[in-house]
């Protein structure tokens, strides 16, 4: 049977349809397309796992597919929102984000906890995301005064400045028809998300004695971290 998204995606709850993206869209296809590829060579034997539904692995690659186009139509979208009424905005969100994100990677080094709710917050995205990604910010800068004291770069008015800023982006994004195309994106992730959860799921289940194999297909790819360059000074 044909795979359709309007049917799967109705099988979701509708809140995930405002939730961005938790990873690297980019690489979570790569992920679940790698994942597809190894598994879909032991697909008689998943068919027969008890109460999993080999449709998990059979719709990867569509899933991936529509993934992957509507995250391009995302790029265009924000082109097109990114005009001189807003980018003044949107430049200085990307300012204060990347200074909140550099000062917490510092003082946080060493606490991996902490480093994990800074990386939540995105380092570039569509107006939706990047509000978000504000409110990100500004909750961790309230809940971590430190920052303000370490770092001349994270005044103490950044959490007000940053929601300000949210509400900016978030209206010209509510305003705009491409809404319906991040939500579509936002449908895609999840979706795909969950079925890579299953399969994986269902090999651990299917394959307990095949470490190796185990373990290819529930390594989650991890994309490069971007090198610091060697003249970029540390916070003060």
């Amino acid at each position: 049977m044909a795979f359709d998204f309007d049917t799967e995606s109705a099988k979701l709850s509708p809140a995930l349809a405002e939730k961005q993206p938790t990873s690297n869209v980019e690489a979570a296809i790569f992920d679940a397309e790698r994942v597809f590829s190894i598994v879909n060579q032991r697909h008689d034997k998943l068919a027969t796992v008890p109460t999993f539904d080999i449709a998990s692995l059979d719709n990867i690659p569509p899933i991936a597919g529509i993934l992957r186009s509507t995250d391009l139509d995302c790029e265009k979208a924000l082109r097109l929102m990114l005009t001189s009424a807003n980018k003044d905005a949107r430049d200085e969100s990307d300012t204060i984000i990347g200074s909140v994100k550099e000062a917490a990677r510092f003082l946080f080094r060493k606490d991996p906890e902490t480093l994990k709710d800074i990386e939540a917050i995105g380092d570039t995205g569509a107006l939706h995301d990047r509000a978000a990604d504000l409110h990100r910010a500004a909750v961790f800068c309230e809940a971590h005064p430190e920052l303000a004291a370490s770092d001349s770069r994270v005044p103490a008015n950044t959490p007000a400045r940053a929601r300000e800023l949210a509400s900016m982006l978030a209206a010209v994004a509510d305003n705009s028809a491409s809404k319906a195309t991040f939500r579509k994106r936002n449908l895609a992730f999840w979706m795909l998300h969950d079925a890579v959860n299953e399969v994986r799921a269902a090999v651990r289940f299917a394959c307990p004695d095949d470490k190796e194999f185990v373990t290819r297909v529930c390594t989650r790819y991890e994309p490069p971290k971007k090198k610091k360059a060697k003249d970029e000074p540390e916070p003060k």
